[in-house]
C-alpha cells in the first residue's frame, strides 16, 4: 500500500509542474521514452529509491496519458515483461501529459492493449462526458 500512495503522489506532483513538452514485442535494450506515449507501450519508471516500478499506456492523447499500474518493482530494468503475470496495482490512472513525461519513463517493450484492460478507461469517459 505504500508504494500505491508514493506512486498516486509522485504522479500527482509531477502532473502539476510546469509545462513540457495479446503478444509482446520487446526491445533488444530500454530506450528513453518519445515525447508522446506509444499505447500498448510497457514502461519502467524510477520509484525515487532505487528501484523502477511499471505501467502500461492504454491510451493517450493530448489531454491525458492513461496508465495500468503494476505492483513489482525491479532492482534494475526488465528486458522483457509479461504484464499478464503482474499484480494490477492501479487499474486506470489518467495522468497529465506532461506528468508523464517528468516521471521519467523509460520504454521496455510494447504489447496489445486488450478489450479487459480499458474498463476502468471507459468508466472514466463516460464520468468526463456527464
Amino acid at each position: 500500500m505504500n508504494r500505491l500512495l508514493w506512486l498516486c503522489l509522485v504522479l500527482t506532483m509531477t502532473s502539476c509542474r510546469g509545462s513540457g513538452t495479446g503478444d509482446a514485442r520487446t526491445s533488444a535494450a530500454p530506450r528513453p521514452a518519445p515525447a508522446v506515449a506509444v499505447v500498448g507501450g510497457v514502461y519502467a519508471m524510477p520509484d525515487g529509491k532505487g528501484a523502477y516500478l511499471l505501467s502500461k499506456v492504454l491510451a493517450a492523447d493530448e489531454h491525458a496519458v492513461h496508465l495500468r499500474s503494476y505492483g513489482e518493482t525491479y532492482k534494475e530494468i526488465p528486458r522483457t515483461v509479461d504484464t499478464q503475470k503482474l499484480t494490477i496495482m492501479v487499474g486506470h490512472m489518467p495522468l497529465a501529459p506532461d506528468g508523464f513525461a517528468q516521471s521519467r519513463p523509460i520504454l521496455i517493450s510494447t504489447e496489445a492493449v486488450r478489450d479487459n484492460e480499458l474498463e476502468g478507461y471507459r468508466m472514466y469517459l463516460d464520468a468526463m462526458r456527464q
